[in-house]
């Protein structure tokens, strides 16, 4: 998508919570749940599912907010959702929960027609502040149900001052890379370099040592290294604009073009002499790579996007 400052991990919430006490501003929980939103579109999530499941999820879903909670700076909003309708998941686990936490409150949430209020006789010991959640139930607007609940951490314990990039090394990015740069961008995207694998990132500047987590992505793709020359990536690309590249082609929204490069197609370029990467927009927009040869632009793309696998 883009996003510079973004990093993804594979981690128990446990572990996070201890990498990362009091950090964040905001922690979005989308709690695995029991899916009973999905019977009508997923027929398996019938079949998976029974009362047992539903008390294994809600047991998870309270251990998971014990320790999102504990990520939280004093002041930081905690956003609860789910894909099902119980109430055992949903207004249960925010009464246990504040229960336990009586330094957060539920704040009011702005609702849209057919938005529903929590319901308080599904709540423990009849909490009243329950009536500020949200139920969205398939019947009343279009689309699946959802619960929503966002709470306020009012106070808590300060954590000690966070050490960023501990234990990362500020690589020198390899000459492939710059390469690249200099000859088809105008700016080169700078920070500190990480090679994870042959996969070059740049790291957000106020990123916690990441040493002994399970890291998908640790944060800016900026490419691979292939055989002694660099090959940018979706990510890059969708991070930049025609300002910051030395060749783009734009295409019309309405074109046969555009579908064509959403199929992986090759296009013609007749008529442009500079040969290598361009940045392909639709109407302003970016939206890819291709590489000019031979007055065709061979499509970069990539294939788990290609039109066919969503038509």
């Amino acid at each position: 998508m883009g996003i510079k400052n973004a990093v993804v991990t594979n981690e128990a919430p446990h572990r996070l919570a201890h990498r990362f006490s009091g950090y964040f501003d905001r922690v979005l929980v989308d709690a695995p749940c029991s899916g009973e939103s999905m019977f009508r579109k997923n027929p398996e999530a019938r079949t998976e599912w029974s009362i047992d499941n539903v008390t294994l999820c809600s047991n998870r879903q309270l251990d998971i907010l014990r320790h999102a909670k504990d990520m939280l700076k004093s002041g930081g909003r905690l956003i609860y959702s789910t894909c099902t309708l119980s109430p055992e998941e949903n207004e249960r686990v925010i009464s246990k929960f504040l229960k336990l936490n009586p330094n957060f409150q539920i704040e009011d949430i702005k609702t849209y027609q057919g938005f529903d209020k929590g319901r308080i006789d599904w709540t423990i010991e009849k909490f009243h502040d329950i009536e500020k959640t949200i139920r969205i139930r398939p019947h009343r607007v279009p689309g699946e149900g959802h619960y929503i609940a966002v709470l306020r951490k009012m106070e808590g314990t300060a954590s000690k001052k966070p050490k960023y990039s501990e234990g990362v090394t500020n690589l020198k990015s390899p000459k492939e890379y710059f390469r690249f740069t200099e000859e088809f961008l105008l700016d080169t995207p700078r920070g500190k370099y990480i090679l994870f694998g042959n996969q070059l990132y740049i790291i957000p500047e106020e990123i916690l040592s990441l040493k002994n987590l399970k890291v998908v992505t640790p944060g800016w793709h900026l490419g691979t290294i292939k055989k002694k020359r660099f090959e940018p990536s979706h990510a890059l690309a969708l991070s930049l604009n025609k300002q910051h590249v030395n060749y783009s082609w734009n295409l019309d929204g309405d074109s046969s073009e555009i579908i064509a490069y959403l199929k992986g197609e090759t296009l013609d370029a007749k008529g442009s002499n500079e040969k290598g990467w361009y940045l392909i927009e639709v109407d302003g927009y970016s939206i890819g790579w291709a590489k000019l040869s031979n007055n065709m632009l061979k499509n970069h793309y990539p294939k788990y996007l290609l039109w066919n696998n969503w038509v």
